[in-house]
């Protein structure tokens, strides 16, 4: 969870302009404004071309706005020498990136040990690498070769050279662009266990894994910023139903016995215990039938291995308009 005394990063309407031609413009970035703290886990999301690459690509110094400002430690980028911008990027930054970026020719040792001997910090260097390899789960694949590796090894590799300097801001470019749910969930584990004492901002188009995983989540759109949210404090991954009667399910979790009773006394019983119909979507509880106009789906949601957060999402508008209140799946 953020860390909310210290802060690390600062943005002030900063623009990116990218020349197309010699009349036309692009624009990768439009007067983004945020601060973040010094810890939690931040995610960047948007479609394609939103311009979440640009913005960690400034962020993280491996390229410059056209106008605005980055207060990094309360210190303005513009007034880096080279050499400052040298040292952020070695010591105080660590970056992970979709295509892992590793020396395929070397071993997952030496990937990894590259992250020390590329500044100069080779102390205790074997028991360092010894202890990031068993935290990244690569222990037995130490002498192994790079290109003898799955894409989720190789990205622990990547993740593992990174964290092994200790940097206090990492900086993941779609990390999980390339893998499987399974392995991106290995990774994503990895990133928020650090998350927790450092910064981390990654970006990513999954909505899915941003609820799950963020305690932060920035939305672009042709690079402007169009929602910027913070979990709530205490988040606890539970039924809650507040005062004003709003419900937040759990993220892709299902009730347990108490919570589908608090539910069902909650007031909604002319949807939980009865039936409800709107536009096209019909819904049963007692049969755990969902039918529209395109397909059927069979739901129970008495039983184990029900996906709530999908169910739920997708009648989320009528179930708010009928019952005049408001249901949440994640609370952000």
């Amino acid at each position: 969870m953020f860390n909310k005394i210290f802060i690390v990063i600062e943005v002030k309407n900063l623009n990116k302009i990218y020349s197309i031609d010699k009349k036309r413009n692009s624009r990768g970035l439009v007067d983004a404004s945020f601060v973040l703290p010094s810890s939690g886990f931040v995610f960047i999301l948007g479609k394609s071309g939103s311009g979440k690459s640009t913005l960690i690509n400034c962020l993280g110094l491996l390229d410059k706005p056209t106008s605005g400002d980055i207060l990094i430690d309360n210190k303005n980028y513009k007034e880096f020498t080279l050499k400052d911008e040298e040292y952020y990027r070695a010591k105080v930054f660590g970056f992970v990136f979709q295509d892992y970026q590793l020396l395929e020719e070397l071993s997952v040792k030496e990937n990894i040990k590259l992250g020390l001997s590329l500044i100069n910090d080779l102390e205790n260097c074997e028991q360092r690498i010894k202890e990031i390899i068993s935290k990244v789960d690569l222990v037995g694949f130490e002498d192994r070769s790079v290109k003898e590796l799955s894409g989720g090894e190789k990205q622990r590799v990547a993740i593992a050279r990174a964290l092994i300097k200790n940097p206090r801001i990492v900086f993941a470019d779609e990390p999980t662009g390339n893998l499987d749910e399974k392995t991106s969930e290995i990774i994503l584990n990895i990133l928020k266990e650090y998350s927790k004492d450092h910064l981390v901002i990654m970006v990513s188009h999954d909505l899915l894994l941003s609820y799950k995983f963020a305690d932060r989540r920035i939305t672009l759109k042709e690079g402007l910023i169009i929602n910027d949210e913070i979990r709530k404090e205490n988040y606890e991954n539970k039924l809650v139903i507040d005062e004003n009667n709003n419900c937040f399910l759990p993220f892709f979790r299902n009730l347990n016995e108490n919570e589908n009773k608090e539910i069902r006394i909650c007031n909604f019983t002319n949807i939980i215990d009865k039936k409800m119909t709107c536009e096209s979507i019909t819904f049963n509880y007692e049969t755990g039938r969902k039918i529209s106009n395109r397909n059927v789906k069979y739901i129970n949601v008495d039983k184990e291995g029900v996906n709530w957060y999908e169910f739920l999402r997708d009648i989320q508008d009528q179930f708010n308009a009928i019952l005049n209140r408001s249901l949440f799946i994640y609370y952000f």
